[in-house]
């Protein structure tokens, strides 16, 4: 009668006990080289999101600045406009008209419509 050798580790059958054990450790080398493969990869994958999350959260903080500038900007812009509707509206009232000369060089009508909308969406 023939003697076999199974592995527990494999869950194969060997015909030599020296075969089992190089099986089995075999089995164990490759095992260590999935694991440290697979640590690699979630590292990795952690080191990608981290980025991926840093990266997002300065672009909310740009916007978040972007956002406070804007308001700046939006008052300064309204109370600069407000001093020109002052002006304009004495001048119309002292004189009854008032007439302003566009040059098409510097589309002053670009301008004034995205004011507009600006201020009156």
């Amino acid at each position: 009668m023939k003697t076999f050798y199974k592995s527990d580790i494999t869950g194969l059958v060997y015909e030599t006990e020296e075969e089992c054990l190089a099986a089995e450790e075999k089995f164990k080398a490759e095992q260590k080289e999935k694991e440290k493969r697979l640590a690699r990869i979630k590292k990795e994958r952690e080191q990608r999101e981290s980025e991926r999350s840093r990266r997002a959260k300065e672009i909310e903080t740009a916007l978040e600045e972007f956002k406070e500038f804007q308001k700046t900007c939006s008052k300064e812009l309204q109370d600069k406009w407000n001093i020109y509707l002052e002006l304009r509206n004495k001048f119309i009232k002292d004189y009854g008209e008032y007439h302003t000369t566009y040059r098409i060089s510097t589309n002053p009508l670009t301008i004034f419509s995205e004011l507009i909308n600006h201020f009156f969406r």
